[in-house]
Protein backbone atom coordinates (compact mmCIF):
# COMPACT_ATOMS: atom_id res chain seq x y z
CA UNK A 1 0.00 0.00 0.00
CA UNK A 2 1.33 3.76 -0.83
CA UNK A 3 1.70 6.34 1.49
CA UNK A 4 0.43 9.26 0.70
CA UNK A 5 1.97 12.57 1.63
CA UNK A 6 -0.21 14.83 3.42
CA UNK A 7 -0.85 17.76 1.32
CA UNK A 8 -2.25 21.18 2.58
CA UNK A 9 -5.91 22.39 1.84
CA UNK A 10 -4.50 25.08 -1.26
CA UNK A 11 -3.16 22.33 -3.07
CA UNK A 12 -6.18 19.72 -2.48
CA UNK A 13 -8.53 21.94 -3.82
CA UNK A 14 -5.94 23.01 -6.98
CA UNK A 15 -5.24 19.08 -7.44
CA UNK A 16 -9.13 18.56 -7.27
CA UNK A 17 -9.70 21.70 -9.95
CA UNK A 18 -6.85 19.83 -12.33
CA UNK A 19 -8.17 16.53 -11.95
CA UNK A 20 -11.86 17.13 -12.04
CA UNK A 21 -12.20 18.27 -15.91
CA UNK A 22 -10.08 15.02 -16.49
CA UNK A 23 -11.86 12.32 -14.49
CA UNK A 24 -15.13 13.49 -16.23
CA UNK A 25 -13.93 13.36 -19.83
CA UNK A 26 -12.98 10.00 -18.73
CA UNK A 27 -16.37 9.12 -17.71
CA UNK A 28 -17.97 11.07 -20.75
CA UNK A 29 -16.23 9.34 -23.06
CA UNK A 30 -17.05 5.75 -21.87
CA UNK A 31 -20.89 6.41 -21.49
CA UNK A 32 -22.28 9.96 -20.65
CA UNK A 33 -24.65 8.51 -18.54
CA UNK A 34 -22.92 7.63 -16.01
CA UNK A 35 -23.03 9.87 -12.33
CA UNK A 36 -20.34 11.39 -10.81
CA UNK A 37 -19.90 12.64 -6.99
CA UNK A 38 -19.29 16.33 -6.96
CA UNK A 39 -15.94 16.82 -4.85
CA UNK A 40 -14.55 13.63 -5.01
CA UNK A 41 -12.36 13.78 -8.37
CA UNK A 42 -9.31 12.91 -6.40
CA UNK A 43 -11.25 9.70 -4.87
CA UNK A 44 -11.88 8.30 -8.42
CA UNK A 45 -10.67 5.03 -9.05
CA UNK A 46 -12.45 3.72 -12.34
CA UNK A 47 -15.76 2.57 -13.61
CA UNK A 48 -17.67 -0.75 -12.56
CA UNK A 49 -19.32 -2.62 -15.34
CA UNK A 50 -21.79 -5.44 -14.25
CA UNK A 51 -23.80 -7.73 -17.01
CA UNK A 52 -27.32 -6.54 -17.21
CA UNK A 53 -26.34 -3.27 -15.32
CA UNK A 54 -25.73 0.42 -16.17
CA UNK A 55 -21.74 1.37 -15.93
CA UNK A 56 -21.46 3.14 -12.83
CA UNK A 57 -18.14 5.33 -11.37
CA UNK A 58 -16.11 4.13 -8.62
CA UNK A 59 -14.43 6.22 -5.82
CA UNK A 60 -12.30 4.87 -3.29
CA UNK A 61 -13.93 5.45 0.64
CA UNK A 62 -10.44 5.84 2.12
CA UNK A 63 -9.54 8.29 -0.50
CA UNK A 64 -12.99 10.31 -0.17
CA UNK A 65 -12.37 10.14 4.33
CA UNK A 66 -9.02 11.85 3.57
CA UNK A 67 -9.85 14.52 0.95
CA UNK A 68 -12.68 15.93 3.58
CA UNK A 69 -9.59 16.02 6.90
CA UNK A 70 -7.16 17.81 4.21
CA UNK A 71 -9.59 19.66 1.87
CA UNK A 72 -12.01 20.74 4.39
CA UNK A 73 -10.92 20.79 7.93
CA UNK A 74 -13.38 17.79 9.33
CA UNK A 75 -11.95 15.51 11.99
CA UNK A 76 -11.77 11.81 11.01
CA UNK A 77 -15.08 11.20 13.03
CA UNK A 78 -16.65 13.77 10.99
CA UNK A 79 -15.32 12.95 8.07
CA UNK A 80 -16.41 9.26 8.09
CA UNK A 81 -19.76 10.48 9.24
CA UNK A 82 -19.81 12.51 6.36
CA UNK A 83 -19.05 9.80 3.49
CA UNK A 84 -21.51 7.16 5.54
CA UNK A 85 -24.30 9.17 5.66
CA UNK A 86 -23.98 11.45 2.33
CA UNK A 87 -22.70 9.45 0.34
CA UNK A 88 -22.62 5.88 1.02
CA UNK A 89 -26.12 6.44 2.38
CA UNK A 90 -27.16 7.93 -1.04
CA UNK A 91 -29.13 6.27 -3.66
CA UNK A 92 -30.01 8.12 -7.00
CA UNK A 93 -31.20 5.31 -9.28
CA UNK A 94 -29.35 2.23 -10.96
CA UNK A 95 -26.19 4.67 -11.97
CA UNK A 96 -25.17 5.45 -7.98
CA UNK A 97 -21.61 5.88 -7.93
CA UNK A 98 -20.11 2.75 -6.22
CA UNK A 99 -17.67 3.27 -3.17
CA UNK A 100 -15.12 0.64 -2.64
CA UNK A 101 -13.56 0.32 0.44
CA UNK A 102 -9.71 -1.18 0.98
CA UNK A 103 -9.95 -4.76 2.82
CA UNK A 104 -6.14 -6.05 4.14
CA UNK A 105 -5.93 -10.21 4.28
CA UNK A 106 -3.21 -11.20 6.71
Amino acid sequence: MTKRKKSGKKEVQDQEAMFSSRVTAAIQSHDPEILQMDGFSLAFIGIEETCGQPARAVYSYERMVELLVERDGLTYEDAVEYVEYNCVGAYVGPRTPAIVRNVLIN
